[in-house]
């Protein structure tokens, strides 16, 4: 776990703008350091979701980042089922900010935004960013502190090894 929080805090703690360009998939793992980014770009192919479940493996810091992003509902039934949302889904409920329309678009799309970032006053952007992870620091730490338990649990039933094996 401790590897998992410095990788996420290497994205939280960024003071410049971090945007996601999407080329395919982001699912666990993926789409959560997705979610950590500032702005989401995808294409018409993008999916993005939470699918630990299909594979035996109960999903911590994952609901924690969907909960303020789209909901209980949202997050709960993400979470459950382990389902991926399509690029025009995860566009509508803001997930993904900017949908183009192909692959190709993805990349010139970022860079804009990125451009576009880079030109605000820097100090401002800086004291936003802080204050964004001050907001959220409070059940992000609160994953990290009671997740392993969870996972433990999960892995000592041999449930996700079975799972992955079948």
């Amino acid at each position: 776990r401790p590897v998992w929080r410095a990788f996420h805090n290497a994205i939280r703690d960024l003071d410049k703008p971090c945007v996601a360009a999407l080329n395919g998939v982001a699912a666990g793992s993926a789409f959560q350091a997705v979610q950590l980014c500032d702005v989401r770009v995808g294409h018409a192919g993008s999916r993005m979701g939470q699918p630990e479940i299909n594979s035996g493996i109960p999903s911590v810091t994952g609901p924690m980042l969907m909960l303020p992003r789209i909901g209980l509902a949202r997050t709960t039934e993400l979470t459950l089922t382990g389902r991926l949302m399509e690029a025009d889904e995860a566009h509508a409920i803001g997930l993904i900010q900017h949908l183009v329309p192909s692959l190709a678009d993805v990349l010139p799309k970022t860079r804009a935004i990125a451009k576009m970032l880079a030109d605000k006053p820097p100090i401002a952007m800086r004291l936003n960013k802080q204050r964004l992870r001050q907001v959220t620091q409070e059940a992000f730490d609160e994953a990290f502190r009671n997740g392993g338990a969870y996972q433990a649990e999960a892995f000592a039933s041999g449930e996700p090894q079975e799972t992955i094996r079948a």
